[in-house]
């Protein structure tokens, strides 16, 4: 039988119980909290700037509410049972770009209720504004803006497609990253680019089809019938769809439908091909690990220390 928790009550097992080693899980914990992100915790820069812009032009904004982090926190579940839990897990915290993720959950949503036809359609065919009617941008599909390969062109809510060009992602992780230098536009399809101007076009080309706010929609379709707790903010099933997300794009095999890859094990080397996650600025991870039936969240880690983090998770499985 299946264990499925409650909105109020998640179950915890003792580490041997769903075949983990409790040592072991407590030297990952160790090793989360001695690798803690390098990120701030009011995420302010000694300039008294935002980290996330920090690698922007000086009149670039932060364009929605950004709350002080607290201290690492995460949690190993296994089975469907919390096997390990430590730092304060119950606080809403800032996740970034984790939510990049659940915008696949959503357009898999719009599939799935026919209000995107098949992911190869181009966006231009339902917009609802002029957004895709360019030469450079009439020809994207929902498929590219997934895979960040759109190379649309545009501004929106006063930032341009442009401010994310040639980002590194690796040093934007510490705000390092030299980027927003404009480059010639290709065809869509055929450059991959870590964009969030884009990924935003991608929100609000959603919300035209659902005709609703997407937070709304992610909490009727997805966070109330699984029973998630309600203090979750969105600030603006396993089927087919599922393989279609982690299926690696074409440009970047690393990254499926807007959901981080282990392809050739390249982003975590001490896990399974299989696995994959959702990721966030500081550094935030949902790790989900199919074959070893786990889901680990991690808050607040050290990016390049996330492998060793795993690492340990890994070694205290047992069967």
């Amino acid at each position: 039988m299946v264990y499925v928790p409650s909105a109020t009550h998640w179950e915890v097992r003792p580490p041997a119980a769903v075949g983990m080693r409790a040592d072991m899980l407590q030297a990952a914990i160790a090793w989360h909290r001695s690798h803690e992100s390098a990120w701030p915790r009011n995420f302010l820069t000694p300039a008294g700037r935002f980290i996330g812009v920090a690698d922007e032009p000086l009149d670039s904004e932060v364009l929605g509410p950004v709350r002080p982090r607290e201290a690492p926190s995460g949690l190993v579940m296994r089975r469907g049972y919390i096997a390990a839990e430590w730092g304060d897990t119950r606080r809403a915290d800032m996740s970034f770009s984790i939510a990049k993720s659940y915008l696949a959950v959503l357009a898999g949503l719009a599939v799935q209720q026919r209000l995107i036809g098949d992911l190869d359609d181009p966006v231009a065919a339902t917009a609802n504004d002029d957004a895709f009617a360019s030469p450079q941008n009439a020809a994207i599909t929902w498929r590219h803006l997934l895979t960040q390969t759109s190379e649309w062109q545009g501004t929106l809510w006063g930032k341009p497609d442009s401010i994310d060009h040639n980002r590194d992602v690796g040093k934007s992780e510490l705000g390092h990253a030299v980027k927003g230098q404009p480059r010639p536009l290709r065809p869509p399809g055929t450059l991959w680019e870590y964009n969030d101007v884009r990924v935003n076009r991608l929100s609000l080309s959603l919300l035209q089809r659902f005709r609703r706010g997407l937070g709304d929609v992610l909490r009727e379709a997805v966070m109330a019938p699984i029973g998630a707790a309600p203090d979750w903010e969105w600030h603006p099933y396993r089927n087919s769809w599922i393989d279609e997300m982690l299926r690696p794009g074409p440009l970047n095999p690393q990254y499926g439908l807007l959901w981080w890859l282990n392809s050739g094990r390249a982003q975590t080397p001490s896990a399974p091909e299989s696995c994959y996650a959702a990721r966030g600025a500081g550094s935030n991870v949902i790790w989900i690990d199919i074959e070893h039936d786990l889901v680990v969240v991690v808050r607040w880690i050290n990016k390049a220390c996330l492998d060793g983090f795993m690492k340990l998770v890994l070694e205290s499985v047992t069967v």
